[in-house]
């Protein structure tokens, strides 16, 4: 489920994640501290708050989520299962990184960037620069890791070390151009490819078929991250490496 909202580019969400650590007492670079954030949630943003449920309160695939409350205007209060907080505590970076999305829902909010149509859209029916979760995410991402602070790392794993997250290299496939990218990735280890665009027609579907095999065959990854549409003919029979999925 997603919203529209206003535009927001990439390099205007770079400018806010800087505002955003400030906004929240962080240092301008290293880890960001999300559960001191959560503590400072109800001074910057007053009558939100954070709650923490049972595993068994939310959906299975809702790890935490942000809910109006209905006694104050513009607040919310970010619910959080019980796991997550914990496995946040203990340094887990997806669980760092899902309370962080929910904050970064208040902060945009907060801007201005709220939905314009009360109407819902499926995943992928906007266009990303106008999707609320869209600019979530990709707000959450340059918070959690700052983009000239993470400039020059060659190595993913320096990355997950430093900033307490796990970082998967995102694999851009689309025609022969792009191969000789994946001499900058990584060989053996856990990559992201998206499939937005490349489905719909069979032919374009073949093309990217193509680029799977050959990506497989020269980066031999232990596991595929699919997001987007995941056809078992483009990731299952027409690839051999062992533990793709």
């Amino acid at each position: 489920m997603d919203y529209k909202t206003k535009p927001l580019s990439r390099m205007d969400i770079r400018k806010l994640a800087k505002i955003f650590r400030k906004a929240f007492h962080a240092s301008p670079i290293g880890p960001f501290p999300v559960l001191l954030a959560l503590e400072r949630l109800p001074d910057l943003f007053p009558g939100s708050n954070y709650v923490i449920v049972e595993d068994d309160y939310l959906d299975a695939t809702v790890p935490c989520r942000c809910i109006p409350n209905d006694n104050a205007p513009d607040s919310f209060t970010i619910e959080i299962k019980e796991s997550v907080y914990n496995g946040a505590y203990n340094g887990v970076g997806a669980y760092r990184d899902h309370i962080c999305h929910e904050l970064c829902h208040l902060f945009l909010f907060h801007l201005g960037y709220r939905p314009v149509v009360e109407r819902c859209y499926r995943e992928g029916e906007l266009k990303k620069y106008e999707s609320v979760e869209w600019q979530a995410k990709a707000l959450c991402g340059e918070v959690m890791l700052p983009f000239k602070e993470t400039q020059g790392f060659e190595n993913p794993e320096d990355l997950a070390e430093i900033y307490g997250i796990k970082v998967i290299p995102n694999v851009r496939l689309g025609d022969n151009r792009t191969i000789g990218m994946l001499d900058a990735i990584p060989h053996g280890c856990l990559v992201a490819v998206g499939t937005n665009g490349f489905m719909k027609e069979l032919s374009i579907r073949q093309i990217f078929t193509d680029q799977v095999s050959i990506m497989v065959d020269v980066l031999r990854p232990k596991g595929i991250l699919v997001y987007g549409q995941a056809y078992p003919s483009v990731f299952k029979s027409d690839t051999k490496s062992e533990g793709v999925a």
